[in-house]
């Protein structure tokens, strides 16, 4: 498996629930990024899947520290309940080009793991579902205020 950086954009992201469980003191590196091409559904957690139309979701680049690469990984697809054997579960992790800004500001693409919804979830998800915000947080400030 290539180690990749992951880009989270839910729970994961720094200072929510999932990453003090699964992510703090376990990273080198936490940058903010965006996934060019995606949109973002929501049922009680957020799933993302490829699009077409230019959306984008907000998120995370985290780098886990080599050390403990394995290990965070394999809590990763346990939290996403992905199979790495079977490539299944309610998330799958796949490859895809996320942005980040380089120390000069520019624009710089960086491929990272990122855990897509999986096909089951997907197919019970409509446009009432839709995030148009493509942001975690965003969602979370609608819903709580």
């Amino acid at each position: 498996m290539e180690k990749l950086p992951f880009f989270v954009y839910g729970t994961l992201r720094t200072g929510e629930n999932n990453w003090e469980r699964f992510l703090k003191g376990r990273t080198i590196e936490e940058i903010p990024a965006v996934l060019p091409n995606h949109r973002m559904f929501i049922d009680e957690f957020p799933f993302v899947t490829d699009a077409e139309d230019g959306s984008r979701i907000n998120g995370n680049l985290v780098y886990p520290k080599p050390e403990l690469y394995e290990a965070v990984t394999r809590d990763l697809d346990g939290l996403e309940q992905y199979d790495p054997t079977t490539d299944t579960g309610w998330y799958m992790r796949v490859v895809r080009e996320a942005v980040i800004r380089d120390e000069t500001g520019e624009p710089r693409k960086v491929r990272a793991w990122v855990y897509h919804g999986g096909a089951d979830i997907l197919n019970n998800l409509d446009e009432k579902n839709l995030e148009i915000s493509g942001d975690w947080l965003v969602y979370l400030g609608r819903e709580n205020g």
